[in-house]
């Protein structure tokens, strides 16, 4: 029974997920329908490979072409994509970060550089997928014409036809446990774009000739942040790696969100963290005494950093939630 769950599997994780359990139900009912009543391991073997390769079976189900170009090599493009894709976002995400940072004047105040960064990393990133994806398919389509997989019955990845056995070497891992890598990608544009503003304030960023953090004491948090976000990415690297929630996963996921709060509770708690000239300048740009003004900048940042502990508990449930989830 385990090695037609791992077949169904095979053949529903490239499906849609609002047809994955329907499929799944059909293709168990239609396999066992051919089984005779008291079946060995062979019979399972013979069974399945009548049914041949899940790869191509699975493009049966979908409800819309799935490739530009012969469908034999669609599951290897695929794969390749996603691979190399994070590769070359990477590769962009820190191209557009040092041009933008070689060509900051520090005119134009915070607003003005986080637009900038944004919109540099968001036309860097297009352009690497663009690129990616365009040279990607050109190489593929001459692999296809010149022959590489002529069998029909191959598997496009390892060029063999496929058998029973492989089966053997796959890891029947529910799309529900899944990692997803678009929020992979967004945890690494974020670590970039907030050490980016980091930095900058504490280079003495603010209004006019002042600075909105005091410049002592964002100086002494900067090896801690380069820690953190060194951290953040190494838990991103190690959930790309994976793949799957786990509760190794899990635990990495939640002790990161947890070392992560406390910074950020530590960081909001400091009474000398807002430079006494902005707090001037904010007195006599709103008409209001030094000691009630300095009260909203606090207010704000709280709201800002108990926001983010809010979404961290979130995303830890939810980790451990999945990580529960039992493989098929």
């Amino acid at each position: 029974m385990k090695m037609i769950d791992k077949y169904i599997h095979e053949v529903t994780y490239r499906l849609s997920p609002k047809i994955q359990d329907d499929v799944a139900l059909e293709l168990k009912s239609s396999i066992e329908d051919m089984l005779p009543d008291d079946y060995t391991e062979e019979d399972v073997k013979e069974v399945l490979a009548e049914f041949g390769d899940p790869s191509k079976l699975a493009r049966q189900y979908r409800e819309r072409p799935s490739s530009l170009f012969g469908q034999q090599v669609y599951d290897f493009f695929i794969s390749s994509l996603k691979a190399g894709g994070f590769i070359f976002i990477v590769m962009a995400l820190v191209i557009a970060v040092t041009g933008v940072m070689a060509a900051y004047t520090g005119e134009g105040g915070l607003f003005t550089l986080v637009t900038t960064i944004s919109g540099d990393l968001i036309g860097a990133v297009l352009n690497i997928v663009a690129h990616v994806f365009f040279w990607g398919m050109l190489v593929f389509v001459f692999l296809e014409r010149i022959g590489v997989n002529r069998d029909d019955n191959s598997s496009a990845l390892t060029g063999k036809p496929w058998k029973p056995e492989d089966l053997s070497h796959s890891i029947t891992t529910p799309w529900k446990k899944s990692i997803s890598k678009t929020s992979i990608y967004l945890s690494f544009f974020w670590t970039v774009v907030l050490m980016i503003m980091f930095f900058s304030a504490a280079n003495g960023i603010g209004p006019g000739e002042t600075s909105v953090f005091n410049d002592n004491v964002m100086r002494s948090l900067t090896p801690f942040v380069i820690l953190i976000a060194a951290a953040n990415i190494g838990v991103n690297v190690y959930k790309w790696l994976v793949g799957h929630w786990n509760r190794i996963v899990a635990i990495v996921n939640a002790s990161f969100h947890l070392i992560f709060a406390v910074f950020l509770i530590f960081l909001a708690s400091r009474d000398s963290l807002f430079d006494p000239a902005f707090m001037a300048y904010l007195s006599e740009r709103f008409d209001v005494s030094t000691g009630s003004i300095e009260v909203y900048p606090f207010v704000i940042l709280w709201i800002i950093v108990l926001s983010i502990i809010s979404s961290d508990v979130y995303d830890t449930i939810v980790g451990f939630k999945k990580a529960r989830i039992k493989h098929t």
